[in-house]
């Protein structure tokens, strides 16, 4: 059996090192970090490779002793804390005295520095973690220190390291997210010699946010100020209309330290109480201060995560800072500035979102060109005359918005009348007829026959219809069943012509640094998957094409949906089946909703494109669309066989 042994000095500095520093990004956090705490109003970053190659950061703060730059590269070793009751007040964004040792055990460290009352300065040069040269030298006041070969003598971290691209997403998010955090600090951010950020340091964080997410996004950013005992709540959070499918757009920071922290975002949420629509995140940027004694920020070596003394009162205070910003405020939703008016070879106009559709509504309304010519006597205009009640041959997407005319008044009873059995008789026929011709699909045995013979009983709870069969029951979820339809017919549109684009009258997106950064570097693959962008100024990207097949589906905020994913998941190249993937939600989207009444031919078009779908019994999300019940299930409910 091995015996116990102490661990070198060389093999226990490389692991603690994985702690702290795993990718250069994180080099970049605890050095800027440093020269934030050394009072520096100017930092300049600059990275080569993405950082593998090379990292420098320029400051201006008050630089090292001459006594202590050896020092400072030992571990635990900080001119920050000094005894054991410091750790209950730290205001310092560097405590732990790891983040110089870490980084120089692996990689090649290059350091000149000087203080204001010194003459000379300061350089030192390590190569992994030894000391190879130390003397006096020649330097600017402030700290100018090197970063070369990261990870050198470790190649097994290097190996997994993401792609340059990912990397240099990375440096600019945390970058970032230091920039909103200190808007009266001067950052400059350099690849390559490439500027992709340079904030004023005027201490405006408007300005900042417009300088890192664009000037659109800044203009739907509402103003927080809120104070209560001893907490004060500073910063920006966006009006509902503009949110994203993640939460990597809240920034949060506790006295000063940037932190993750899901109980806080929950918090935010919850302060949009009802304003949000589902599984959708706004943005924000929430400065916090708090005693430091009612605090704990030393719980990870990265010092991003936090704990509360008094947790619920914290969060009770973020949600109430939202819920009185958007109070004051009046939410009517913005009318983006995107495509209005889209030819296609029909000579159809399709009216964009902003201009007439409601996402309450689950079908987009078309009308042709003539229409707009017609004189008209009814000032509501044409439009809606162009709805007409759906045919019963129609395929399902013929299903309208329920506030025209063909859904049932919803004043009148449930009771059919004598048009809509007239309708259910046609309808039966129709598929009656289809069934000599077998409709049904084959992979769906002959459950579905059993289906299409059952008799209507009726719609319950507005979303489920019942069907009596042959000592049986079926249940048919309406929008289970018509999401799985129209699934089925966007991904065979979509692999037919998956390849082909489709221009568009260009619009612009606007994203951070870190999203432009992403998509320019993949401009090619994703023009193969039928998007076409062009970069249009520093935080704006211009959309020239989108795929074919989901042209009239595949809007801005599919867009960012789509940019939001490669950004969170930058291992994964954007291909052909990311976008397939985002079909399911697309439509999800396109079907009609749970609580929405449908008239029986509306019931039976949907029930006769069902048939002729494959795996009809699930929707996209696995979730059943058909459920059977024997007629000795139901008995056995009520006990009557055992």
């Amino acid at each position: 059996m091995t015996r116990v042994n102490k661990l070198t000095q060389e093999v226990s500095e490389k692991i603690a090192a994985g702690e702290v520093i795993e990718r250069p990004s994180s080099v970049i956090k605890e050095l800027v970090e440093n020269s934030l705490d050394a009072s520096s109003d100017d930092i300049r970053v600059h990275i080569n490779k993405a950082g593998k190659e090379l990292i420098r950061i320029i400051d201006n703060g008050h630089g090292i002793h001459p006594d202590d730059v050896e020092l400072a590269f030992s571990r635990h070793a900080t001119s920050k804390v000094s005894g054991i009751n410091d750790l209950n007040k730290i205001s310092t964004l560097g405590f732990r005295g790891e983040a110089l040792a870490s980084i120089a055990a692996v990689s090649r460290i290059e350091l000149r520095t000087r203080q204001n009352n010194q003459k000379e300065g300061t350089k030192l040069i390590m190569d992994g973690g030894i000391i190879k040269e130390i003397g006096s030298t020649g330097c600017p006041v402030g700290t100018d220190i090197s970063v070369k070969d990261l990870f050198f003598n470790t190649p097994a971290r290097l190996k997994f390291l993401r792609k340059d691209a990912s990397e240099i997403a990375l440096i600019q998010d945390i970058v970032n997210k230091l920039a909103l955090a200190h808007p009266n600090v001067r950052f400059s951010l350099f690849n390559n010699n490439n500027k992709l950020l340079n904030t004023s340091g005027r201490n405006d964080l408007f300005e900042v946010i417009a300088n890192i997410y664009g000037y659109q996004t800044a203009k739907k950013m509402l103003y927080v100020e809120y104070d209560a005992n001893d907490i004060s709540l500073r910063g920006y959070i966006s009006r509902p209309e503009l949110t994203r499918s993640n939460r990597n757009y809240q920034t949060l920071y506790v006295n000063g330290r940037y932190v993750k922290s899901s109980f806080l975002s929950e918090r935010i949420e919850k302060g949009y109480h009802t304003l949000l629509a589902k599984h959708r995140y706004p943005f924000a940027i929430i400065k916090m201060n708090i005693p430091q004694e009612k605090l704990d920020i030393n719980v990870h070596p990265a010092k991003i995560h936090v704990r509360f003394s008094d947790q619920k009162y914290v969060g009770d205070v973020m949600t109430k800072a939202i819920t009185n910003t958007l109070k004051r405020e009046e939410l009517i939703f913005q009318a983006s500035p995107t495509k209005n008016v889209d030819f296609d070879s029909g000579s159809q106009i399709r009216i964009s979102k902003a201009m007439y559709y409601d996402d309450n509504q689950y079908q987009k309304s078309t009308f042709t060109e003539n229409d707009l010519k017609k004189p008209s006597s009814d000032k509501s205009t044409n439009i809606k005359k162009s709805y007409k009640r759906p045919n019963t041959y129609e395929k399902v997407e013929s299903i309208q918005p329920k506030e025209k005319a063909n859904f049932e008044d919803k004043n009148k009873t449930n009771t059919t009348n004598s048009t809509e059995i007239e309708a259910d008789y046609m309808a039966r026929e129709k598929i009656e007829e289809n069934n000599n011709q077998s409709i049904v699909n084959e992979e769906n045995s002959e459950l579905l026959q059993e289906v299409i013979e059952a008799k209507v009983i009726g719609q319950i709870f507005a979303t489920y219809w019942i069907l009596e069969g042959n000592n049986e029951i079926f249940l048919i979820d309406q929008h289970a069943a018509h999401e799985r339809v129209n699934y089925h017919k966007l991904m065979q549109t979509y692999n037919n012509d998956k390849i082909k684009s489709q221009q568009v009258i260009p619009y612009t997106i606007e994203l951070d640094t870190a999203g432009v950064t992403v998509v320019t570097n993949n401009l090619d693959t994703l023009k193969k998957c039928g998007l076409e962008f062009e970069l249009f100024g520093k935080n704006t990207l211009l959309v020239r094409a989108v795929p074919f097949a989901i042209r009239d589906v595949f809007d801005s905020k599919a867009l960012y949906d789509l940019i939001d994913q490669i950004i969170e998941h930058p291992e994964n190249t954007p291909d052909l089946e990311s976008l397939e993937e985002m079909l399911i939600s697309i439509a999800c989207k396109k079907s009609v909703k749970a609580n929405e009444k449908m008239s029986l031919v509306e019931f039976f078009s949907l029930l006769k494109s069902l048939l002729v779908t494959p795996n009809a019994f699930t929707c996209p999300h696995g979730r059943p669309t058909i459920i059977r019940m024997t007629k000795s299930n139901v008995e056995k409910l009520f006990y009557r066989i055992m």
